[in-house]
């Protein structure tokens, strides 16, 4: 789990598949992978999700963040009051773990499914040694790369550069040979022809180390690609920010001087929220705050941007600590509506799309997983089913 000023942690309720049935209305298709288990010593099936009405989408090139905290054992500190605890309803179909390639693969074949595009895999420096509890939260972006069918899916990474998961500058070129590994992939996203690198939080970096030294390191990047026949990397900066509700009033990033660290483009993974009162709050709080980033970049931004929809807030498993102590209601018609604003926002700023017309524009989800914070129940529930299939229905 990271840590951090952001909202950030997530989701997804458990229902059984009569469940499904009745909120959207047919039981899920299912095809079979593995073999069939025709006896003890046969490997278990691995059902998955058959290509919906959603997956043919072209109103937008849509990602969502994958989090990958739940390949370690049920006693992990991600797990907690979940497990055991008031919080064990939120347990996906595929189960508590991601620990295996089926439960993987299902990710895969589920957000296809959905209408989703691609997933940005949170990617960790170094966590053998900067994680604990038998926890490899790159375990699902290494097992993404053995695949022979990601079920018309693509995927792409996102640097998480917070505190010790910040590579020195001694292990650059080590980490920019790894990336490049995944970046070579025919199903790795790509923007203008160039693979995509997102990095979580521009103001870490800023924090860690000069502007010229990052403009450097990702020039190091890109002509590291170049020579291996890639046309560059397209990197992608994460705004930091905070709304408060009170004054109404934005905090964010210089985006002018971020520019300078040599990035390409801007997102964000979440925003802090301050200012509300304990309690439930309406999702109108998520969502003032995430078009105010909008509004904030088309007047401000230098470079383009893709916009972020954070589609759920509540962080009560983590236990009592201020970001806990509020959590947002919603419904199926605010989560769409979120989503469908944003791909609104990027139609109407085309000078701030990162491709142009008539290519769909990118639009984030944030998050397929993240089981603690923000529960958008994307990851198989009767909610994905509800929220993401009726508006991007072709």
């Amino acid at each position: 789990m990271q840590n951090g000023s952001g909202i950030r942690h997530t989701h997804s309720f458990r229902y059984h598949l009569k469940q499904l049935a009745i909120a959207a209305g047919a039981i899920v298709s299912l095809a079979s992978c593995g073999g069939k288990s025709s006896n003890s010593t046969s490997p278990p099936v691995c059902s998955l999700a058959s290509p919906g009405p959603a997956s043919a989408q072209t109103k937008a090139r849509l990602g969502a963040y994958y989090f990958d905290g739940w390949s370690g054992p049920l006693s992990n500190f991600h797990y907690d009051n979940m497990v055991n605890g008031p919080y064990q309803g939120r347990e996906p179909l595929s189960g508590w773990q991601d620990n295996t390639s089926c439960a993987v693969e299902q990710q895969f074949a589920w957000a296809h499914e959905f209408g989703i595009n691609f997933f940005v895999f949170d990617w960790y420096y170094d966590v053998a040694q900067n994680e604990y509890e038998g926890d490899n939260l790159n375990n699902a972006l290494q097992m993404t790369k053995s695949f022979s069918n990601r079920h018309g899916m693509q995927f792409t990474i996102q640097y998480i550069d917070d505190g010790s998961f910040i590579v020195p500058s001694s292990d650059w070129n080590t980490t920019i040979t790894e990336w490049l590994g995944y970046m070579a992939d025919p199903d790795y996203v790509r923007v203008n022809g160039k693979p995509v690198l997102f990095v979580y939080s521009m103001g870490h970096l800023e924090g860690s180390f000069t502007s010229a030294a990052i403009a450097d390191s990702f020039n190091q990047l890109r002509a590291a690609a170049q020579a291996q026949g890639l046309p560059g990397v397209y990197i992608v900066g994460g705004i930091d920010s905070s709304y408060d509700l009170v004054t109404q009033t934005l905090n964010i990033n210089d985006l002018s001087a971020s520019a300078a660290d040599g990035y390409d483009a801007y997102s964000f993974y979440n925003i802090a929220i301050t200012g509300n009162n304990p309690g439930v709050q309406p999702f109108s709080v998520i969502s003032d705050a995430g078009q105010a980033v909008w509004a904030y970049v088309a007047t401000k931004s230098p470079l383009p941007f893709i916009p972020v929809a954070v589609a759920g807030w509540d962080s009560r498993p983590v236990g009592p600590q201020p970001e806990s102590n509020w959590w947002a209601t919603r419904t199926p018609q605010d989560v769409s509506g979120l989503v469908s604003a944003a791909i609104t926002w990027s139609v109407s700023n085309p000078s701030l799309r990162p491709e142009p017309v008539p290519t769909p524009p990118l639009v984030m989800i944030e998050a397929w997983n993240e089981l603690v914070k923000e529960p958008i129940w994307f990851r198989p529930s009767a909610m994905a089913q509800a929220t993401v299939i009726p508006w991007l229905r072709c």
